[in-house]
């Protein structure tokens, strides 16, 4: 149960960053603010299924002994943050009344679900990577600057470059009212390039 609360937490997370980013409609300023999500997820040590995923396998890359088990603990996760992010994104919709911020997000949403499937899955592989350095780097550097520089860069290098994030996405679609049937193949190749990624980058990063 305590895991759960802690998916649902850092999928609260997330998706405040991503309000924020709406709020500021994009650009430099809200790509930076956005990290305020993945800061609070490290620092509270919260349960994020693109940070958690890149330590699926150990160093060597050997299948777990307990891979039934440690499979429905990562599903448990990335439900609890999708949960949370979709919940969030709904009731941000509620309490957004300027009109260009709701073109802003209608338009981001689009631009999102009008990728080819190739480009949404190698776009979550680069997602993953930049949340890799991110996440591995506070593990190496807990509390210090370091670390926290290196959240507030590699977040705004994944927004920047466009790369797809499952969680801040499924907080964008549900607050722009995206179509089921447009989302659910979307977020499937999302989830699946951010697993590739962050397990491809634990194996070559050390």
């Amino acid at each position: 149960m305590e895991d759960f609360k802690k998916s649902i937490g850092a999928g609260l997370a997330i998706a405040l960053g991503g309000f924020i980013f709406v709020c500021m409609k994009g650009g430099l300023a809200g790509a930076i603010l956005f990290s305020t999500g993945l800061l609070t997820v490290c620092i509270f040590g919260l349960n994020l299924y693109t940070g958690k995923i890149c330590y699926f396998f150990d160093r060597g890359g050997a299948i777990p002994q307990d891979i039934l088990p440690k499979v429905a603990w990562y599903l448990m996760v990335l439900i609890g943050n999708l949960i949370a992010a979709a919940g969030i994104g709904f009731a941000a919709r509620l309490t957004i009344s300027n009109p260009e911020t709701i073109e802003y997000l209608s338009t981001l949403a689009e631009n999102k679900l009008s990728k080819t499937p190739l480009q949404i899955f190698i776009s979550s592989i680069f997602c993953d990577v930049f949340i890799y350095l991110a996440v591995h780097t506070w593990k190496k550097y807990t509390g210090s600057m370091l670390g926290a520089l290196l959240i507030v860069f590699a977040v705004a290098g994944f927004i920047l470059t466009g790369s797809e994030h499952c969680i801040a996405d499924g907080f964008y679609f549900a607050a722009s009212h995206s179509g089921i049937t447009r989302i659910l193949p979307f977020m499937g190749l999302c989830i699946l390039g951010n697993t590739t990624g962050g397990i491809l980058s634990h194996w070559l990063i050390p």
